[in-house]
Formats: structure tokens, sequence, C-alpha cells
């Protein structure tokens, strides 16, 4: 992911929350959460891929399904059918990634609402 993100990368989640990551925080980040969930991961499945192309920014939209499995915390163990639209600029010659907005297709699990989404 470093080697592909903007100075920061921000993410709205479906039920709202936001996270900022940069290159210096992410390691940081994704570790606190492997600690904390060992033996949770999550398969993401991407389908209907779009992307458009406007000078130096990118949009691209996609259909994504994450599913958690794995995890001692009961309420990330769960499928969530998302439309995402990631936002991309291209610096230096190279495009980086710099926002990602992900709205739930269907209703979201009320435990959604009570954690803290994983990077």
């Amino acid at each position: 992911m470093k080697g592909i993100m903007g100075s920061e990368f921000v993410t709205l989640f479906p039920q709202g929350a936001l996270s900022v990551l940069t290159p210096s925080n992410i390691d940081g980040q994704f570790s606190k959460y492997n600690a904390a969930e060992p033996d949770g991961k999550y398969v993401y499945v991407y389908s209907d891929i779009k992307a458009r192309v406007f000078g130096d920014v990118g949009i691209v939209t996609y259909q994504q399904k994450s599913t958690g499995t794995g995890f001692k915390n009961p309420d990330y163990n769960i499928s969530i059918e998302m439309s995402v639209v990631d936002t991309w600029q291209k610096q230096s010659g190279k495009w980086k990634v710099l926002s990602s907005a992900n709205v739930s297709r269907h209703q979201l699990p009320e435990a959604v609402y009570k954690i803290q989404p994983i990077p």
C-alpha cells in the first residue's frame, strides 16, 4: 500500500467512519490490528471495475464484497457488499491513490456501527 498511496489516504467506511493513513503511520496501524486479531482476515472480491482519467486525476469505481473470518470479535466476521469510488492522482509520473469512499449496497448489521474499522 505504501508504494501506491499519496501523502495521505483517506477512507470513508460504509458506517460513516473515516480513516487517514500516511506512509509513516500505515505499518503501525496494521500492526496494531494484527496484534489484536492475529487470526482474522478479510477476503475482497471485486467486480464491475471502471476507470476514468481526467488529465492527472483518475476515478475508479467498482463493486466490492468484503468478508471477514477468524476474528475473535464476532462483529468482524461478516460480509458487506459495497459500491466504491477511489480517487487517484498522477504524481511525479506515478499514480497514487488519495481516497476511497465505500457505500454499503445493503443494510449494515447493527454491530458495524459499534466497531472501529480495520484499515
